[in-house]
């Protein structure tokens, strides 16, 4: 029998296991085993990880960046925002928006108001009309 793909999702965190259907064995069995392997690897991956943030970084290496590109998959909002909140003001910002994750309409004030900030800072704002994909990629640039 052929393995099909199974999605665990929890919390945000997405993994993909191989079900084997094993003869014998029921569908409730499998999801069984299939949900203790994801739990076995979402436990490992988060006593493994750790992380930090914009602020700590900008601490330690400063702000003085010539340049910083965005693809953080939907977050170019979150991100550019922060930048301008804790004084990091590079000579060009490349970012890619993803336009169609969560609301469109949203996204696109979301993109007005963030492009008005950076223009309100002396930033000159560029961007790629030659897209097939739902995103937007500008580029700011320092005056």
């Amino acid at each position: 029998m052929e393995p099909t793909l199974r999605l665990n999702k929890l919390e945000g965190d997405a993994a993909f296991f191989f079900s084997s259907n094993k003869i014998g064995s029921t569908l409730g069995d499998d999801i069984v085993e299939v949900m203790a392997r994801a739990n076995a690897a979402f436990d490992t991956r988060l006593a493994t990880k750790s992380t930090t943030n914009l602020a700590e970084i900008s601490e330690q290496y400063g702000k003085d960046v010539d340049i910083v590109k965005l693809d953080i998959e939907g977050r170019w909002y979150e991100m550019l925002t922060e930048m301008i909140n804790i004084g990091i003001s590079p000579k060009i910002i490349l970012c890619e928006c993803e336009m169609d994750l969560g609301d469109v309409d949203t996204n696109f004030s979301k993109l007005d108001h963030i492009v008005q900030k950076y223009q309100q800072l002396n930033y000159k704002v560029w961007t790629n009309r030659i897209n097939t994909k739902n995103n937007i990629e500008l580029i700011f640039q320092k005056i």
